[in-house]
């Protein structure tokens, strides 16, 4: 089933991709030759490209349409940045926990607040300011400017682009320091030693900067609205209903946070019913993939009890799929339940503050307010 070229296809993508998934389409070609995927074996395939059908490609390890490194390394610090990411939480959990359900007690806006609350968490994680001070405004500035729900659409995109000039700039400087320096053995080891330590000597400043970001985009925007969405289901409902793992995961199928993953082909091939030339681009959209009527009853309901029994085949990529999937998807999960999970108990008032949704790299929840209150 093809789109119609409009611009509101553009401008409101959720709504023609829920028309079209009303038909039951077997494939949707978005544009010419852009091949949206709606079944879970084809979406496998472009995701884990057993056969080499398609360019390889990593949407965590990506500078400028190149792969970062080698596969070994990219391995290397994955490993390292969880496993130091899991010490950094557990030795704050209970403080991050109470930051939450503060916001919560003050009734702020959200999903900025979810942002808010990430970067103020993580950031010693991400840069220790002690070594890298020159970091925190820079920074500071990307989160209001890039991250806020809304920024990329209706902010200047001027403003953006001198920030990441300025910030790209200031990253190059740090690891070309960081790497004259021996290698850092204190206790607020960061993203910026993790990288150096994993990385070959001549990898360039520049491609390192490049994945800081990743990094950063990843714990600030991804993490950041995937609490958002669960907050957001939890509030419309009055309150946390289910067990927390569960609404997660269902926040998850209903709004992917990662809707867009493109795969390039390296040759002609035939997926499913389609057959793909090269000069095609196909995309596995988890949004169509969690919504199609052939892959979960009732797919537009927010309905958590159906993860009590869920196949761990079910139709589900919300962080991507094989070899290249979101190297944090399971910190995610545990991390955003933890949250929730901590308000379990409490009756939560929602306020809808807009209708509006972005269709952004990351889909951020509309603005909402909620508050929290003891049941009398």
């Amino acid at each position: 089933m093809r789109l119609e070229d409009t611009e509101e296809k553009f401008n409101k993508p959720f709504q023609a991709l829920d028309q079209a998934l009303s038909k039951c389409p077997a494939h949707i070609e978005f544009e010419q030759d852009n091949y949206y995927v709606t079944d879970f074996d084809s979406a496998k395939q472009a995701m884990g490209n057993p056969d080499g059908n398609y360019v390889e490609q990593s949407d965590f390890f990506n500078v400028n349409g190149a792969m970062f490194s080698t596969r070994d390394v990219q391995i290397a610090i994955g490993k390292d940045a969880i496993l130091s990411l899991k010490r950094y939480y557990e030795q704050r959990r209970s403080k991050i926990i109470e930051q939450f359900k503060h916001q919560i007690n003050l009734g702020q806006r959200w999903p900025d607040s979810a942002n808010d609350l990430m970067y103020n968490a993580f950031y010693d994680f991400l840069v220790d300011n002690q070594r890298s001070p020159q970091l925190r405004k820079l920074l500071d500035q990307v989160l209001i400017y890039s991250l806020y729900s809304g920024q990329k659409t209706h902010g200047a995109g001027w403003r953006r682009a001198f920030i990441r000039m300025r910030v790209h700039r200031a990253l190059r400087a740090v690891f070309k320091a960081r790497r004259q320096q021996n290698p850092y053995q204190g206790n607020n080891r960061d993203v910026i030693d993790i990288l150096l330590a994993s990385s070959p000597e001549n990898e360039s400043p520049k491609a390192l900067a490049q994945i800081f970001l990743s990094f950063f985009f990843a714990i600030n925007s991804s993490m950041a609205f995937t609490l958002a969405w669960s907050l957001y289901f939890c509030a419309k409902e009055g309150g946390v209903l289910h067990p927390a793992p569960w609404i997660v995961k269902e926040a998850l199928r209903l709004w992917p946070v990662a809707w867009n993953l493109p795969r390039t082909p390296s040759k002609a091939h035939t997926l499913g019913e389609l057959d793909i030339k090269q000069t095609d681009t196909v995309t596995v959209c988890p949004y169509v993939l969690h919504r199609h009527p052939d892959n979960w009853p009732q797919p537009e309901r927010f309905y958590p009890p159906r993860w009590e029994n869920a196949s761990a085949d079910a139709p589900y990529m919300p962080f991507g799929w094989g070899t290249h999937k979101c190297i944090a998807s399971a910190f995610a999960l545990t991390f955003t339940a933890d949250l929730i999970g901590a308000i379990q108990g409490q009756q939560l008032t929602f306020e809808q503050l807009s209708d509006e949704l972005h269709p952004e790299p990351a889909i951020a929840p509309p603005a909402f307010r909620v508050t929290a209150h003891n049941p009398a």
